[in-house]
């Protein structure tokens, strides 16, 4: 750019690359007033750019997400152009390197608009999480974030965790899902959530939580009554049976969780033998919907299932139990809509005192009305 050129666009800007964005140049505050001298006051949450030597109003992060995307020379992605004039950013499987990461997050701040980001399997270097969520501190607009399928390690789960602890977030719902979460990883996630007021759902499936080492850190932060979080995916993990009922036993007494997924997590018949004790003795809320999908459940394991179920205790029970696509064989059993199981096998009849429903992908055994 030559020295003696006048105002320039944001696109005409010259700039080295920059190998770290955070050492980049921040956009200078706008005035206080316009250049017409309206006396209207800037909002401070808003940017002004300069383009073409005019002042222009950047609302929905657009431009300033040109500004820094020609600022870090890296090539700006359409998609993100067209979703933040929306409420919904979703680049997923895109490939969204570091600067382009930060880029993005510059805009978000300044967006007024956008709800939800998704960002699944297209972070090419998680160590930009952390500038990515130091930008959003403060965020109070989203409200859903989806990193799946990202391994964003226990870096990334650090920069996350400071974005929870935060008094002004706003996050309902996190999808983690398929990170190669380990022990420590939950760990500093569940921590920081203990401190949140905000989040109702967490996928934490297809990681590498294991029953010995992370099943402690869930059930201390369950029994910590967090009042706010609702589902909680723990599927496609290797809990085992001790681990998922040490969990669902967690869940005795005044919590709020009312979906709780464990399947794919081998417990098969020792498993659910475990299950069985802890439904036929805790009191689990009566709004539960429990899912224990795939867990290589056999006759013999369900027979144990449906006798704690058909106990005439003191304890409530799940809202409704999911069954499906384990080793049931469905026409030994005999539903009705009374309530009632029968083993056509034995001619035992197990009141489990709601209508079951079976399918031949799914068992499902519930206390809500068929439709």
């Amino acid at each position: 750019m030559s020295e003696d050129s006048g105002d320039e666009s944001v696109a005409e800007f010259e700039v080295e690359e920059v190998v770290d964005p955070e050492e980049a140049c921040h956009i200078e505050p706008a005035a206080e007033e316009d250049e017409e001298g309206d006396g209207q006051a800037v909002e401070d949450n808003d940017i002004l750019l300069m383009n073409d030597g005019n002042i222009v109003e950047d609302t929905d992060g657009r431009l300033c997400y040109l500004y820094w995307c020609d600022k870090l020379n890296t090539t700006p992605v359409s998609q993100i152009l067209k979703f933040l004039n929306g409420s919904s950013v979703s680049v997923n499987h895109y490939g969204i390197t570091k600067n382009g990461l930060y880029a993005l997050a510059q805009a978000l701040q300044v967006n007024r608009s956008v709800t939800t980001v998704s960002l699944k399997n297209t972070i090419t270097d998680t160590g930009s999480l952390k500038s990515f969520f130091d930008i959003l501190s403060g965020n109070q607009t989203i409200t859903s974030i989806n990193l799946s399928g990202n391994r964003i390690g226990l870096h990334g789960c650090k920069a996350l965790a400071r974005f929870l602890r935060e008094g002004t977030c706003r996050l309902a719902d996190l999808n983690l899902s398929n990170n190669r979460l380990t022990d420590k990883s939950a760990r500093t996630l569940l921590e920081a959530l203990e401190a949140n007021e905000s989040l109702r759902a967490l996928d934490l499936s297809r990681n590498a939580l294991n029953g010995k080492s992370t099943t402690p850190v869930l059930c201390a932060f369950l029994r910590s009554r967090n009042t706010t979080l609702r589902r909680l995916d723990l599927g496609w993990n290797t809990l085992k049976g001790k681990g998922c009922s040490d969990i669902l036993q967690a869940l005795s007494g005044d919590c709020t969780l009312t979906n709780l997924k464990l399947s794919w997590n081998g417990l098969g018949d020792e498993g659910a033998a475990l299950i069985s004790e802890v439904l036929s003795g805790a009191d689990l809320s009566s709004e539960l919907d429990l899912e224990l999908l795939g867990n290589g459940i056999t006759d013999s394991g369900f027979l144990k299932i449906l006798g704690a179920l058909s106990k005439d205790d003191e304890g409530s029970k799940p809202k409704i139990l999911r069954l499906g696509e384990n080793y049931i064989f469905e026409e030994r059993f005999e539903m009705t809509t009374e309530g009632h199981c029968m083993d056509r096998k034995s001619g035992e009849v197990y009141k489990i005192g709601a209508p079951v429903e079976i399918q031949s992908d799914r068992l499902k055994l519930g206390y809500s009305n068929l439709k």
